[in-house]
């Protein structure tokens, strides 16, 4: 343990803490190690004890402070200075040697991954697949994550040898659902070509830097993704898929794209779906990713029904898991060429 000198910004992220304790009992929600996000870290209530990571501005140290309420309070109104404290040094002193292929996950199925060479192709499918979080692995075990909508994609250095980082673009910025299926708001600041990033991602694999620009910030959110490498992760998803052809990214090549959209417009004609024009497209994508599984699995539907009334752009969703599976059943035996694939 080591003494714990409590900064401004720290003392300001407590402050927002203590704003939340005092809120009425049903509104208050802390038990959670990532119930409370600041700019310098989170945290949140562990099995009755209120433990935080704080980053220090220069991206070098992490610390680990396990606080009492009494405590919480008294460093938000200045009266408490010091606490102690587990540092961690972020940054990484060697580089670390490469170690099998990289590693490329956009999603919570074993085969929503890939570990292989055909990165290029993999990551064109994703982008033309609508707005999603990608994490990438590089073959040192370094890592960022990827937010891409259409032609913008922001990226973020997660851990490297340089570092954490964030790309520094222009132009507008974009919600979407991380892999926990959280709101994500990215900063148009934040955000480069897609073509600029691609060639970024496929440095990254086997270098561990963008070879671009970057800024030494990032949510602090991202930070706890770098608590687990591609052995941790492997070892609690399974072995992911060697090919583009064994991963979930085959279902997004023709006939899938004519039937994720005729979907959505039988959805519309039900009466179950209302949404604006701009929205259809990733509606699409989402249903063409997700479908088959849906199809099969109940509570695949379920999920999949909820992820599509939270989409920006959706004025109603009225379709249960139970309804979602008939559509599917009934836009698939339209397209003939799917019926090989199940």
């Amino acid at each position: 343990m080591g003494s714990f000198e409590v900064p401004a910004d720290f003392r300001a992220f407590m402050r927002a803490v203590v704003r939340q304790l005092d809120l009425p009992p049903d509104q208050r929600f802390y038990d959670d190690d990532e119930a409370f996000q600041h700019e310098c870290g989170y945290g949140g209530r562990v099995e009755g004890a209120f433990v935080f990571t704080y980053i220090t501005p220069d991206g070098h140290n992490r610390w680990e402070l396990a606080l009492h309420e009494s405590q919480i309070r008294e460093i938000a109104d200045g009266v408490l200075t010091e606490v102690e404290g587990l540092r961690d040094d972020m940054v990484r002193t060697v580089q670390r040697k490469a170690r099998g292929l990289p590693l490329l996950i956009w999603g919570e199925y074993r085969d929503d991954a890939l570990r292989a060479e055909d990165l290029a192709h993999a990551l064109d499918l994703l982008q033309a697949s609508g707005p999603r979080m990608v994490r990438l692995w590089s073959v040192g075990d370094d890592q960022c994550a990827a937010m891409v909508r259409g032609d913008a994609c922001a990226i973020y250095v997660i851990e490297s040898y340089d570092g954490y980082g964030t790309t520094v673009g222009g132009g507008l910025g974009f919600t979407l659902n991380d892999h926990d299926g959280r709101e994500f708001a990215v900063p148009g600041a934040d955000c480069v070509a897609w073509a600029t990033a691609r060639e970024a991602l496929l440095h990254f694999a086997t270098n561990g830097t963008l070879g671009i620009p970057v800024e030494g910030r990032i949510p602090s959110g991202l930070l706890m993704l770098g608590d687990a490498d591609r052995t941790a992760v492997i070892a609690q998803r399974g072995e992911p898929p060697a090919s583009v052809a064994a991963s979930s990214l085959a279902r997004l090549s023709d006939p899938f794209s004519d039937w994720a959209v005729g979907l959505v417009n039988g959805l519309v004609q039900l009466g179950l779906l209302v949404v604006s024009q701009e929205i259809s497209e990733p509606l699409a994508s989402l249903l063409q990713f997700h479908g088959l599984e849906a199809e099969q699995q109940p509570a695949m539907a379920d999920w999949l029904c909820a992820q599509l009334a939270a989409m920006r752009g959706v004025a109603r969703f009225a379709a249960t898991g139970s309804d979602l599976q008939v559509a599917l059943r009934r836009a698939r035996a339209r397209v003939p060429a799917l019926e090989r694939d199940l």
